[in-house]
């Protein structure tokens, strides 16, 4: 019978849980490395009575491995050891559905608390999102904002981008991370041209966001607020379109049981040229980078460039009043 050497693992750290008796047949078998025959000679029992007791054995260790894995789950406990469980667990070819429930948990804290992702666990969502496991929303949304931050992106990569980007559009879910995405995956959606700040908070606050836009034309920014609402789990997003040299100051409040908490003030200065190549917004951001560089002579041209595919729109979509 072929020896599982992981088994000599689970069984120092699970071996209590086993009878006297099993635990001194796993003893000669793993730890002296004994062979069936020898090991019921020494306790004076059959061969396979021997085999039947490892193999018994061996299935508490695994069960009592998956049991831990559940635990961490229900406890939300995301610590490392726990991804040492669960990698040992995937590789073994353990239940699906436990699996996904435990990358639930961890992508919950990833997305939502923002915390930081291991190899492990993104390779493990990449996994079940493209075997299409029965995961929840959270999976992917983890998934998508780490693939986000990839450089050098495969096709497979950009085609997931694609795929998670609709999904989200799908149910009206606009998020911060998606600045980062490449202007041709967002100009279908007409997010090429927007910014946006985002809130991660209690579901159950109420928040308000203050913000002023400076144009850089001297005038004293004005503050305006909004409500939020939320979009998943206490995430709030808002976006904006802003222009080359333009500055967003904002700053969030919440409010819960009487209690008021503003944020710090912070700015978000749109110093690029962005937009879809040939798009009106990246024609605008071009002209006024031109203009704030005094280059007069790109500013005319870039202007004629504008005002001709105005004309030619103007022309080709003509709006008719009704009799």
């Amino acid at each position: 019978m072929a020896k599982d050497l992981r088994i000599i693992l689970l069984l120092d750290c699970y071996g209590a849980f086993l009878t006297p008796r099993q635990q001194e047949m796993m003893t000669h078998y793993y730890s002296e490395d004994l062979s069936l025959g020898e090991i019921a000679a020494l306790t004076g029992t059959t061969r396979q009575a021997v085999r039947d007791s490892v193999k018994r054995s061996e299935q508490v260790l695994n069960d009592m491995e998956e049991k831990l894995l559940g635990l961490l789950i229900f406890t939300s406990d995301y610590r490392k050891e726990g991804e040492s469980i669960l990698a040992d667990y995937i590789k073994h070819k353990g239940k699906e559905r436990l699996i996904g429930a435990y990358l639930t948990q961890v992508a919950y804290g990833i997305f939502v608390k923002e915390f930081s992702m291991s190899s492990l666990v993104k390779k493990s969502l990449k996994k079940a999102y493209l075997e299409k496991w029965p995961v929840d929303l959270i999976c992917h949304l983890a998934l998508f904002k780490e693939l986000v931050r990839e450089k050098g992106k495969s096709e497979e990569i950009l085609s997931m981008e694609r795929e998670l980007l609709k999904e989200c559009m799908d149910r009206n879910m606009e998020f911060a991370f998606f600045h980062k995405l490449s202007a041709e995956l967002l100009s279908p959606y007409q997010l090429d041209d927007k910014t946006y700040v985002e809130f991660h908070g209690s579901p159950k606050w109420k928040v308000t966001l203050f913000y002023a836009l400076d144009t850089g034309l001297g005038a004293e920014p004005e503050y305006k607020n909004e409500p939020l609402y939320d979009i998943y789990e206490g995430i709030r997003t808002k976006s904006f379109t802003l222009f080359y040299g333009e500055t967003l100051h904002y700053y969030f409040q919440s409010e819960y049981k009487g209690k008021i908490k503003k944020t710090a003030e912070r700015t978000m200065t749109m110093s690029r040229v962005e937009g879809a190549p040939g798009s009106k917004y990246q024609m605008i951001n071009q002209i006024l980078s031109a203009r704030r560089l005094d280059k007069d002579a790109e500013v005319a041209a870039k202007l004629k460039q504008y005002l001709r595919q105005e004309q030619y729109v103007n022309e080709m979509f003509v709006i008719r009043k009704e009799d």
